[in-house]
């Protein structure tokens, strides 16, 4: 992707905003998956690239069209409303466009010099990790461009809240203990050379704060509460499935505790949870989609916006 700056000469002295998300194609486009596996630089992946590519176009198949866009621009909307006139926000996509890349150079064009960078991303992990290097890449501090960041979001309280909340609406009041739940982390490939060992650390607490809320929130036994991960680590997620099926049980619930979970993430975890012959006849299986859009999470986005921006500008 080759971008260019220009439009320097204008100056804005208020405060951009980029908020980022993972981003998502409404529908199924070979050439930006094919661009998003060379950018990812893992070498498996592009060994498996035709099977991933595959796979991602069956995903895209049973899901029709995305609503992915849609439903961040709802956040960025709603962000925006809550902040004062002293910001402007704008919307970016790691894997999809408008590119952060783009959205920055768009922000400097707009006359912006201080520029806070929102990612919804719950910890410390690979992404963070490739949104930093990117944004590093175009050296804006070259352009006297200022960029901080908002910390990643694992521990706050508030989104805690926000999935306890999201889980309770599912749960019989009057036959809690007949419903398990499975809290599904995101994963993390570098974690064995410790690369992201600290952000599945992080994980992990926030999702044992979630779990320990809703045991003592709905007097639940903890063992009917599984934790597992959606990739690249054990347990998986349909091992903790396999776990918690043991228990007689009606109803069990999977929740993807990630922010800003997409739409085939879901769908995923939905056909291999289908392609299983062995769920128990009467046990009812429900994905709850863990996407935040309530006013809880964005006002919390707001706090820590107004908090970042607080603090020294260099």
């Amino acid at each position: 992707m080759e971008l260019y700056l220009n439009g320097l000469e204008q100056k804005n002295k208020g405060k951009a905003v980029m908020l980022v998300y993972e981003g998502e194609a409404e529908k199924y486009n070979l050439k930006k998956s094919i661009a998003n596996i060379k950018e990812d630089r893992n070498l498996k992946d592009i060994i498996l690239s035709p099977f991933i590519l595959w796979s991602k176009k069956r995903y895209y198949n049973e899901l029709g069209k995305s609503d992915y866009k849609e439903n961040t621009l709802k956040v960025k909307n709603q962000l925006q409303d809550l902040l004062s006139d002293e910001f402007k926000v704008y919307l970016s996509y790691i894997y999809d466009t408008t590119y952060v890349e783009e959205a920055l150079i768009q922000i400097v064009n707009d006359g912006y010099r201080d520029v806070i960078i929102c990612p919804v991303i719950l910890s410390d992990g690979q992404n963070l990790s490739i949104l930093k290097s990117r944004i590093e890449k175009m050296k804006l501090f070259k352009l006297n461009i200022t960029v901080k960041y908002t910390e990643s979001l694992w521990d706050s309280e508030t989104i805690e809240n926000s999935y306890e909340e999201l889980i309770s609406q599912h749960i019989d009041d009057d036959n809690p203990g007949n419903t398990g739940i499975v809290l599904v982390g995101e994963g993390q490939r570098g974690y064995r050379k410790n690369k992201y060992l600290k952000g599945l650390k992080e994980d992990s607490m926030f999702r044992n704060r979630i779990k320990t809320k809703l045991a003592e929130s709905y007097h639940l036994n903890e063992n009917k509460i599984k934790t597992g991960w959606f990739n690249y680590i054990e347990p998986n997620y349909m091992d903790s499935i396999n776990t918690i099926l043991e228990y007689n049980l009606g109803k069990v619930l999977i929740i993807y505790t990630k922010p800003s979970v997409t739409n085939i993430e879901n769908i995923i975890i939905t056909q291999k949870i289908r392609s299983r012959p062995d769920i128990p006849e009467g046990v009812k299986v429900l994905i709850i989609d863990g996407f935040l859009k309530d006013s809880k999470f964005i006002n919390e986005l707001k706090n820590r916006i107004e908090f970042t921006n607080f603090q020294k500008w260099e």
